[in-house]
């Protein structure tokens, strides 16, 4: 769904989604869970190439630290990932709360100075 395989045609994304899947995927749920994903690392399980030049951002993420990461597109995914992290622990914040103060139009709040 990244934006960098727009050009990728939909064969392909296809084979490369079940690659990874018959790769990680060891208890057959159609899901790569966390712990799926660090028992293919741990056993040092590799991704084949591909053959298309794009970030496919979850192959760039499990084979690649994100500070040797030396191009454009993988660079710009990595910061819309970053920002995207950034977003949902924010989201995540506000859920947890009672009262959002911002969320209060300002004539309905105290004001401290006029009881």
């Amino acid at each position: 769904m990244d934006e960098s395989t727009k050009d990728v045609p939909e064969h392909k994304r296809n084979e490369v989604v079940t690659t990874i899947m018959r790769l990680m995927d060891y208890d057959g749920n159609g899901q790569i869970s966390k712990a799926e994903w660090m028992r293919f690392n741990d056993e040092g399980g590799e991704l084949p190439d591909f053959g298309v030049r794009c970030s496919l951002g979850f192959i760039v993420e499990m084979n690649t630290k994100e500070e040797d990461l030396t191009h454009p597109e993988d660079i710009a995914h990595f910061k819309k990932h970053d920002a995207m992290i950034d977003e949902e622990e924010r989201q995540a914040k506000l859920d947890r709360m009672t009262i959002v103060e911002h969320n209060i139009p300002q004539k309905f709040r105290r004001n401290p100075d006029n009881h």
